[in-house]
């Protein structure tokens, strides 16, 4: 036997007052029982409802605290928490937390990122070290073209280099010819298997720069893990806090948004839906102080596949 449950629905429409609008919405909000139609604009002298003027802040706090959720990992809360107690600290200290988060963050994006670039620059540097030669003088010359990198064939590139200067560096050689005869020298050395290494700016001896950045990235390290600590710490004391905040900024963006999905005229609304049927009569006592009409009429599947409802204005779609 199917153990799939399949609910009785019924279409809802509910009209109205348009002051009373975000009453009604709100009431729809805490009873989590409205599945909307969409208002498509289609209908003469009605026209798409306005999202609330605070649609916009809750719409960027919302992104804050979803990308703070996202960084962090947090056991769902295990005890409930009142709506109140949330906004509370939504109005409090909770934003300056988040920031606080999302700047050790960033800060945390951005060592990774320099981590990276020097540990990059450490290895070009270890790869022309053998030269022996301080970094500004590899390149930069008026009048000479410079060849620093690998080869295949040392005595190939040895021969390209000609009435050039070559230095051996073993795994690296450095090559230095007047500009005249570079693409010459550019073409022997190619067939000698040389690979151009990209060299780094700065200058000096590459094993002191090497020392330099080995302990600047180490110092970075020790930030990063400290940052982590923090991370976790903030974890640990406002995750709950945090998944608490996301919730109720997300009814509410839900909420301040809600209209759009509504008919409107200057005066009045009317909002359209899906509701199922077993929570109709609560869904028209919880409607009765803010809506003029509130009718729910069940959805039927008639023979042959058809449906039918006494909503002739809008193509039903059962949720």
């Amino acid at each position: 036997m199917s153990q799939v449950q399949t609910r009785q629905m019924g279409r809802l429409t509910a009209a109205g007052v348009l002051d009373n609008l975000d009453d009604a919405l709100e009431m729809l909000s805490r009873l989590k029982a409205l599945h909307f139609i969409d208002y498509t604009g289609s209908e003469d002298g009605f026209s798409l409802g306005t999202p609330s003027d605070k649609s916009e802040q809750i719409g960027r706090d919302l992104n804050k605290v979803r990308a703070a959720v996202a960084q962090i990992e947090v056991a769902e809360p295990t005890e409930m928490t009142s709506a109140t107690s949330v906004r509370k600290s939504l109005d409090g200290e909770l934003p300056e937390k988040v920031d606080s988060l999302l700047s050790h963050m960033s800060r945390i994006d951005e060592i990774d990122t320099v981590v990276t670039s020097k540990s990059e620059e450490e290895a070009t540097l270890g790869a022309i070290s053998p030269l022996e030669i301080d970094v500004e003088l590899l390149t930069g010359y008026s009048s000479l073209t410079s060849f620093i990198g690998t080869v295949n064939d040392v005595n190939a590139a040895k021969a390209a280099a000609a009435n050039g200067i070559f230095i051996d560096g073993g795994d690296v050689i450095a090559v230095f010819v007047k500009n005249e005869d570079a693409s010459e020298t550019s073409s022997a050395l190619q067939n000698a298997g040389f690979a151009a290494i990209q060299l780094p700016e700065g200058e000096g001896d590459a094993d002191a720069r090497i020392n330099q950045l080995a302990g600047e990235r180490v110092e970075l390290l020790n930030e990063r893990e400290s940052l982590n600590s923090d991370v976790e710490s903030w974890s640990l004391e406002n995750g709950e806090e945090l998944l608490c905040g996301l919730e109720l900024l997300e009814r509410d963006h839900d909420l301040k948004t809600s209209p759009v999905k509504v008919a409107v005229t200057d005066h009045a609304f009317v909002i359209d839906g899906w509701v199922e049927m077993d929570r109709a009569h609560d869904i028209k006592l919880a409607l009765a102080n803010t809506c003029i009409v509130v009718d729910v009429e069940p959805f039927v599947i008639e023979a042959g596949g058809a449906h039918h409802d006494d909503d002739h204005h809008h193509e039903p779609v059962s949720p």
